[in-house]
């Protein structure tokens, strides 16, 4: 049975008795305060990461739909997965196209189940004057981005939002993802260059910040997971967590399975198919996590999101 179709059942039921209360998600504390200030002066004053479901999604509609009304910006980049037949943020876009902006959008047309409404909003783009193009043949482009360059005292600033889920307000209260807002000029400058890629228009060249699949994630994910295994063989701290929809890829998990040996704690939060069998032997210090869900009818899934990261002490 595919459970998935089970989701619209409690909403069946006019039992307010039976079910749990419903979630409201917060906001990050700068951002909780009432002021007339925009969100490009919320994050020129520092960045903004954001933990769906449980914090709300509406600051990323709002930092399209201020970029889109705001005289001041000059161009708006986005890329396009999955966001559905309504979305507000589309229609933002091309607002901001009709207002004389300049408006890039990656659509990509290959997005399982939304082919018929990429291809639609696709149309709506173009008409209203967007530059629209259509992924990487070959590849899907995944990448969850949006870049918004805004004209400003000392000169054009590029401020970006990158995010591991979806630019889905629906789906944003279902899964768990992080977003970050950030005008960090090295993080805007390697977006910059993988749109310049994106759109044909050059290559990318050596990013400072962003790890690209399929050229440098996989590398990366490699080195640090050796990095742990030789901290934990030297005798110091070495943990991994990490947090993914699935684990498949051999390398990976044999690159695991001698960390663990080796002593590395690690901890795998895994949304969907796992290939690693935490009980092989030797391995005794991999811990297998279900995914977290709060006590709602919002919160049902995780979805794709992987760090690894180094605890120090």
């Amino acid at each position: 049975m595919n459970l998935v179709r089970l989701m619209q059942v409690p909403d069946l039921v006019d039992r307010a008795d039976l079910k749990f209360a419903p979630f409201t998600p917060t906001l990050p504390a700068n951002l909780q305060k009432k002021s007339k200030s925009s969100l490009f002066d919320v994050i020129r004053k520092g960045d903004v990461l954001l933990h769906h479901p449980y914090q709300s999604f509406q600051p990323v509609i709002d930092f399209l739909t201020q970029a889109a009304t705001d005289p001041h910006v000059v161009a708006i980049k986005m890329t396009v997965y999955r966001t559905g037949t309504d979305s507000v943020l589309m229609e933002s876009l091309i607002a901001a196209a009709r207002a004389g902006k300049q408006v890039t959008v990656v659509v990509e047309l290959m997005a399982r189940f939304d082919e018929e409404a990429n291809i639609g909003w696709a149309s709506r783009l173009e008409d209203a004057g967007a530059h629209v193009v259509y992924g990487v043949i070959g590849y899907k482009v995944h990448a969850k981005m949006l870049m918004v360059v805004r004209r400003e005292a000392h000169g054009l600033h590029r401020y970006v939002h990158l995010g591991t889920g979806n630019y889905h307000p629906r789906t944003a209260r279902l899964y768990t993802d992080f977003g970050l807002l950030t005008c960090n000029e090295e993080i805007a400058s390697d977006v910059n260059d993988i749109f310049i890629q994106l759109t044909g228009l050059g290559r990318a060249g050596s990013l400072k910040r962003l790890f690209q699949s399929p050229f440098t994630l996989h590398s990366m994910i490699m080195e640090a997971i050796q990095r742990e295994t030789e901290h934990a063989q030297a005798g110091k701290p070495a943990q991994i967590i990490a947090k993914m929809n699935s684990l498949l890829e051999p390398q990976v998990i044999h690159a695991l399975y001698r960390a663990s040996q080796a002593g590395v704690k690690i901890q795998l939060i895994v949304r969907g198919v796992c290939a690693l069998r935490p009980a092989c032997r030797g391995c005794r210090t991999i811990s297998p996590s279900a995914p977290s869900s709060a006590a709602s009818s919002n919160t049902r899934a995780c979805s794709t999101s992987t760090t690894i990261t180094r605890k120090t002490c």
